[in-house]
């Protein structure tokens, strides 16, 4: 008895039907048991996230690059204006809202669009601070003015919902600083993964925040990832 461990491509989903057929030796009285027809039922399970964005932007391209061999995750990123009808977006598992709502998009007519979606809001200076208020409930912004803040992450030592790995803990160490739009951040819900710190200052500001109760949200109070994928090249290669 011998065993052969043979792999198939899966070049689109659905049931598909194979078969297996050995070449027929003269002396083999039974010819019946030579072909084999078996099915398999191909599913796409990769988590898919959509990137919705106002206006571009170098992160954008940065996080393109970050999926872009990832096998189990298919990103798609669209303009926000070419997203006709809340059909097209259910079928995500995430919704990243890349400055968004911004100051010329607010999103309001639209709130109801991504509802039920689990959502990641990245915050920049084009983001519009007070609309931000009411489409999320993670996070309160007060009134701020046009300028911004560099600002450097401070990770929380005792975060509970998962586990920070060493290798992270060290890239943050030594990131390149985010763009934070100036304001008066508060927590309102969810846990606090990351603080921002300024000028080597760590402040009450929530830098990254993150939300897993009913309404699943992450939000981001920084632009700038680009410099991190960078910093990441030129000290890693990778």
């Amino acid at each position: 008895e011998k065993k052969l461990a043979v792999k198939l491509k899966a070049k689109s989903i659905g049931l598909k039907h194979y078969r297996l057929k050995i070449e027929t030796d003269h002396k083999d009285k039974n010819h019946l048991n030579n072909e084999f027809d078996f099915f398999v039922d191909i599913i796409d399970d990769r988590q898919k996230i959509l990137l919705v964005y106002d206006t571009p932007h170098p992160d954008i391209g940065c996080i393109k690059q970050i999926f872009l061999n990832k096998d189990n995750i298919k990103l798609d990123i669209i303009n926000y204006k070419d997203i006709k009808t809340k059909n097209s977006v259910k079928k995500y598992d995430l919704v990243v809202l890349y400055q968004l709502p911004s100051k010329d998009n607010g999103l309001i007519k639209n709130d109801k669009l991504f509802e039920g979606l689990p959502k990641f809001y990245i915050i920049g200076n084009n983001s519009d601070l007070l609309k931000l208020n009411k489409l999320q409930n993670s996070i309160s912004c007060r009134a701020s003015s046009q300028s911004s803040n560099e600002v450097h992450t401070s990770l929380v030592n005792d975060f509970s919902l998962f586990q920070i790995s060493d290798g992270l803990k060290d890239f943050l160490a030594n990131a390149p600083p985010l763009i934070s739009p100036f304001s008066d951040y508060k927590k309102l819900q969810g846990h606090v993964l990351m603080y921002q710190k300024i000028n080597g200052i760590k402040t009450g500001y929530p830098l990254l925040t993150i939300n897993s109760g009913i309404n699943k949200e992450a939000i981001l109070m920084g632009e700038g990832i680009w410099r991190w994928r960078i910093n990441e090249f030129l000290y890693h290669n990778s």
